[in-house]
């Protein structure tokens, strides 16, 4: 009647551990029925003997997960696995992949989380199948992205009047425009790149409307694109509600946090003359090495007093990028030295080179330019009521 305990050794070895490396592709609609091939080593499954199981069973020995979603596989070899999506039917999970090999165990991630390794569900932008009644948005139409719902911006949008996010809107890795009077992001989430993968295109959105004639929003106003929380933050809400007693009813809870990302390429973008630049110079001689584009505005910051800055656009680079020849001859002097005191530290005269613009823009309508009522009313951003803004290598214009 007792029990005895027998020691027995355990040992993990490297080589029967599964490894995944990548997967293609990593994007499907939420509909499923997208077939997804995993690479990787160590995929085939063992059977009670530690053989590999025959070719027609061993697809039946591999599980696969995609964001808590099965994956059903079809076939197993040593290096691939083939397997077919499900219906994405419970919302939005957090991203993760899961392998599990028969007579080995589960699969060992390389780079765990990462775009390689995680299969997103996404709709389509481009799709028709994508939208209500299959009827993709022209102009003048509003867009409702609801909650749970993801679609992936694969082409340029028309102009839009009205864009309500609660779910996700994702740019594809593509040079892309999207054009609204407003864009707002209520408990969901609107991504351009990562702080992990920033976005290496072209990326404009583009905000109308005139600051006489456009509807102002409650809270937000107008020619915008504002990120909120959905429902209430620490007990408020969005707006105050009221018994018939005049009371404050039952505080509405947070719902959902509103996320904006937005990562342009990442660079040298502020840097300093290590050589005086003299009037009628197109050369600028810098601290740090750039790889700034032909055509680019960059600004040169004044040395003297009642001197104004002056914007050149760069029209090639040399030494490596330490020197960047500009279009035009400068009108002034720009010192590139510092001045050095008797027993103090020294002051750096220097003056600072800085890049305007970016891959990853947001801009007012052209009629912020022209006289008128838009004029100097360009684009706004903000984030209230919880939301959160994440914003880098950006031009706002």
């Amino acid at each position: 009647g007792g029990a005895v305990s027998v020691p027995v050794p355990l040992v993990h070895l490297e080589a029967l551990t599964p490894i995944l490396t990548s997967l293609a592709p990593t994007q499907g609609s939420i509909r499923g029925d997208t077939q997804v091939t995993l690479t990787g080593s160590g995929l085939s499954p063992l059977g009670p003997d530690g053989q590999p199981l025959a070719p027609a069973a061993a697809a039946s020995g591999v599980q696969v997960t995609f964001n808590s979603y099965a994956c059903n596989v079809i076939a197993a070899n040593e290096t691939h696995v083939v397997c077919v999506t499900a219906e994405r039917d419970r919302g939005i999970t957090p991203p993760s992949t899961s392998v599990w090999v028969a007579g080995r165990g589960n699969a060992l991630i390389n780079g765990s989380n990462s775009e390689a390794t995680t299969f997103q569900y996404i709709d389509k932008w481009s799709d028709i199948y994508s939208w209500l009644d299959s009827e993709p948005p022209i102009d003048g139409d509003s867009v409702i992205v609801p909650e749970g719902q993801a679609i992936l911006l694969d082409k340029d949008s028309p102009l839009l009047f009205f864009v309500l996010i609660q779910g996700l809107v994702q740019f594809d890795r593509r040079d892309l425009n999207f054009d609204a009077t407003y864009i707002w992001i209520s408990g969901g989430h609107l991504s351009v790149g990562s702080e992990e993968v920033p976005f290496l295109h072209r990326a404009t959105i583009t905000l109308h409307g005139d600051r006489w004639y456009t509807i102002e929003l409650p809270f937000i106003g107008c020619k915008n694109l504002v990120v909120t929380n959905a429902g209430g933050l620490h007990g408020g809400c969005h707006t105050l509600a009221l018994r018939n007693d005049g009371q404050a009813a039952t505080p509405c809870y947070v719902r959902s946090v509103g996320k904006l990302d937005l990562h342009g390429k990442p660079g040298i973008s502020w840097t300093r003359l290590v050589q005086t630049a003299e009037p009628g110079a197109t050369l600028l001689r810098l601290e740090e090495a750039v790889d700034w584009e032909v055509g680019v505005n960059i600004l040169v910051t004044p040395s003297h007093e009642g001197h104004d800055e002056e914007v050149r656009q760069v029209l090639a680079l040399h030494d490596d990028g330490f020197t960047v020849e500009v279009d035009q001859p400068l009108s002034r002097q720009h010192l590139g030295e510092w001045y050095f005191h008797e027993a103090v530290s020294p002051t750096d005269l220097r003056a600072a080179v800085g890049l305007l613009n970016r891959n990853v823009k947001v801009q007012g309508d052209e009629s912020s330019l022209r006289p008128g009522n838009s004029f100097m009313f360009g684009a706004h951003m903000a984030a209230f009521f919880g939301g959160e803004m994440r914003v880098e290598n950006v031009e706002l214009t």
